[in-house]
């Protein structure tokens, strides 16, 4: 019995170091892109200090408003993990119209949107969420949270950061990053783990011997 309970710990020891091996691929790096878009709202095109959306278009008609219908991008440059899944300057993806005022947007849906911006089957980003960091007559920023999903590694929470100066109608600029999350538990805490098991073993060996 006692060797029984020996093994049991020391097995128990292994699979959680041999977990502790297997290494998780979270995305890293960042995803710069561009393209055409329309500030709107309820009643429909608006400049960028009335504006409760964001319509994207495909550029075929500079300005137009096409609510939900998605629009157009094109990579302007990748790094990191978005590089290594193929992603290069030029690379064209598609882009959903969103509201970012809560549900003062007419048509145009609030977060959450399921592959906000999306590469075909290599990369999609689900928008979870959006702020707006400053909005006035002329400037627009806002940034979103929510899930980066890359061919060839896991799901990660992500960010994306919108700015556009101008008077309405215009081209933005996007950046995806990931975002760190909280730190994954040291081999010390395995080994804290494993020497705990292996006290009750000791403790059981002495049991045994009184008796």
């Amino acid at each position: 019995m006692l060797r029984r309970i020996a093994v049991v710990g020391l097995a128990v020891l292994g699979a959680l170091a041999a977990a502790q091996r297997v290494d998780a691929a979270p995305i890293t790096g960042v995803l710069n892109i561009a393209g055409n878009y329309t500030p709107a709202n309820a009643s429909g095109a608006s400049t960028l200090g009335t504006a409760t959306a964001l319509d994207f278009t495909n550029g075929a008609v500079f300005g137009e408003v096409t609510p939900n219908v998605a629009g157009t991008f094109f990579v302007t440059s990748a790094f990191g993990s978005f590089a290594t899944a193929g992603i290069t300057g030029g690379t064209t993806g598609s882009i959903k119209d969103f509201c970012f005022a809560g549900a003062n947007c007419g048509v145009y849906p609030a977060p959450p949107v399921a592959a906000f911006q999306a590469i075909g089957a290599t990369f999609a980003f689900n928008l979870a969420s959006v702020t707006v960091n400053q909005q006035n007559a002329n400037f627009i920023d806002l940034t979103g949270f929510g899930t980066l999903t890359l061919a060839g590694f896991d799901p990660t929470p992500g960010q994306f950061l919108f700015s556009n100066q101008g008077a309405g109608v215009g081209t933005f600029s996007f950046s995806a990053t990931d975002i760190p999350t909280a730190p994954v538990p040291e081999p010390a805490s395995m080994l804290l783990l494993g020497t705990g098991l292996l006290g009750v073993a000791r403790a059981v060996r002495r049991r045994v011997r009184v008796q």
